[in-house]
């Protein structure tokens, strides 16, 4: 039985005073920074500007663009008010930085908010990346780099089809071995938030990758090379094999110049905003729509980018499939899944793709039953049928499930054509978010995920047989540790707007992301405001000018009140300069190719 003891709030400075962590200086904004991606970059990435100013050239998204682009101070993040929120969870003694415990394994139930990702710093952009598949993939190799832009060219290669158009990536022919058949099937498979700080942390959590991992190729230095390192732009590079320069995703929340406002880049249940086609747009088109697709998450989000555009690419499209766990908008959309006003169920978006009746009406009812023996709450934690069960092992076997019965009855293994079957696994993610990557809650939801993979290549090997599939495994990214147990600032985002505002006495602040700044271009130029101005602002932003008085600091923080917030911020300006200026050699990177900036969605109706 874990031993644990309650961390009350009187703890919180005293944790703060032991735990030393050493924060890079900020950046000075340098006029011109290197956007090579030398290995030297890398190897100083905590105190040079290269290694981050090549993410936010990698980011650039013309019309779609932040205006400003933020690179937090190591461990700090920029979060809604939500993340807030007071939670508690299990947490070993040996995770907080600085602490030698006598007892590592002691389990402390630690009260916190929470955290997220989609920086430039390793913890967020370093995944793991596993690629299995006797008679196609390279058996028991290590190799070093590789990103999310190479999968869709590779697959291409793999099926005999060209990369998408707008793909920037290059086939990972180190990882392949020569055969003259196709696989019947490719499945990939994405762990939310799967960074390799998950899997360290949880060394003996994940059996089956480290199996598939020991028997396939495993890229020991696999990078996330954009930002944000999140969820929307992440998935559309790795079904487009694009950057944000031609998938125009450049976050999970976008600018729209039409409307001047940001929106969500996926917010209407579609990939109209991502001007890349995915290969399953391209493949269903090139395969007269008999190759099967199959897309699903509890997120609309990851489900939709790894799809694509459906019918609105090719009318035919609509018979691809795309599953997730969401809330009806239209109202025949809520008569075809009937439920609730405020319950989530499993849907699709009719309008483009297809839903099978055979899950209509599945819940996560009896997996929230059998985690919880009945009583509604798991380690201390209420769990509800509708919200919170994505957060835990219960909608992992759900959702796995709903996967495996979809491999069960689709055509995945005809002879002469791929099937492309993406699953992304969203509750080690929302885990992370919620509890921590270093928390029990975490690691028993990735136990789950590990679990299942295992479940979906058996699946496989009864479906299309041993030697006739391929299998990736990888993230869309990592994850930040808790500020608590690092000293790092949770930064409030429209707390940062409202800086914004009080400084040039405008409201000039149109909203943001984790990363992005978005402004009222038009008001700004009326007064005299430009977007150096305010980044300026923010690099000089310190954490005492954050919080105010002193009585306002959090609890679990050391007073510092010189440090600075932002490792620091670049303009439009700055990265749209440096990309014109070289308009290929920017993406020369170790990672990925310099791929096919040609794109156009030659069959799209949007």
């Amino acid at each position: 039985m874990l031993r644990r003891f309650f961390l009350l709030a009187v703890f919180g400075p005293l944790l703060g005073t032991c735990t030393t962590v050493q924060v890079p200086p900020p950046g000075q904004g340098s006029s011109d920074p290197p956007a090579s991606w030398a290995q030297n970059s890398y190897a100083r990435q905590r105190s040079d500007d290269a290694w981050h100013f090549a993410y936010a050239a990698q980011s650039w998204a013309k019309e779609h663009n932040g205006h400003l682009i933020m690179v937090p101070a190591r461990h700090n993040v920029v979060v809604p008010k939500s993340y807030f929120a007071d939670e508690f969870s299990h947490v070993p003694l040996k995770a907080f930085a600085g602490i030698d415990p006598k007892e590592p394994d002691r389990i402390l139930v630690l009260k916190h908010g929470w955290t997220t990702h989609a920086s430039s710093w390793d913890f967020d952009t370093d995944v793991k990346f596993v690629i299995f598949g006797p008679g196609f993939i390279k058996q028991s190799v290590r190799l070093d780099k590789t990103t999310l832009q190479n999968i869709a060219p590779t697959y291409a290669h793999l099926i005999g089809a060209e990369p998408p158009k707008g793909s920037m990536g290059r086939v990972m022919t180190e990882a392949l071995v020569s055969s003259a058949k196709r696989p019947r099937a490719i499945l990939t498979i994405v762990i939310d938030g799967g960074g390799l700080s998950l899997y360290r942390a949880w060394p003996d959590a994940w059996p089956v990758i480290a199996g598939l991992s020991a028997r396939g190729v495993e890229y020991m230095d696999a990078k996330v090379t954009q930002l944000e390192t999140a969820t929307g732009p992440s998935h559309a590079a790795i079904a487009t094999g694009g950057y944000p320069f031609t998938t125009r995703i450049v976050a999970n929340d976008i600018y729209d110049p039409n409307e001047n406002r940001v929106t969500g880049s996926f917010g209407d249940f579609s990939a109209r905003f991502v001007a890349a086609p995915t290969l399953a747009d391209e493949y269903g088109a090139k395969s007269s729509h008999r190759a099967v697709v199959i897309s699903a998450s509890f997120s609309a989000m990851p489900a939709l980018a790894m799809a694509g555009h459906g019918a609105a690419f090719d009318a035919a499209n609509k018979n691809q499939i795309v599953v997730f766990f969401g809330k009806p908008s239209k109202p025949g959309w809520k008569k075809q899944f009937p439920g609730g006003e405020s319950e989530s169920r499993l849907m699709t978006n009719p309008d483009l793709f297809s839903f099978p009746s055979y899950l209509q009406g599945r819940t996560p009812s009896p997996y929230v039953r059998e985690l919880t023996g009945g009583k509604g709450a798991w380690l201390e934690h209420k769990i509800d049928e509708s919200a919170d069960v994505a957060f835990t092992p219960a909608g992992v076997r759900f959702e796995c499930d709903n996967m495996l019965i979809m491999m069960d009855r689709e055509a995945i293994d005809q002879q002469d054509l791929t099937a492309l079957i993406y699953m992304n696994f969203k509750g080690a993610d929302l885990s992370s978010h919620r509890w921590g990557l270093e928390s029990i809650e975490t690691r028993e939801t990735l136990a789950a995920e590990d679990a299942c993979i295992g479940k979906l290549v058996q699946k496989l090997n009864e479906r299309v047989g041993e030697g006739n599939y391929v299998v990736t495994i990888t993230a869309d990214h990592g994850m930040a540790p808790l500020p608590e147990l690092v000293n790092g600032h949770r930064i409030s985002l429209p707390r940062v707007l409202e800086l914004i505002d009080a400084k040039f006495q405008a409201k000039i602040s149109l909203g943001g992301g984790f990363i992005n700044l978005w402004f009222d271009q038009s008001r700004m130029k009326e007064r005299g405001i430009t977007n150096q101005d305010i980044a300026n602002y923010l690099r000089s932003l310190t954490a005492g000018e954050y919080y105010g008085p002193r009585d306002q600091w959090p609890t679990y923080l050391p007073y510092l009140p010189e440090e600075k917030v932002f490792f620091n911020v670049y303009t439009v300006e700055q990265v749209t300069a440096q990309v014109n200026a070289n308009p290929t050699r920017w993406m020369a990177n170790p990672y990925a190719g310099v791929g096919n900036l040609d794109v156009r969605l030659t069959r799209s109706s949007q």
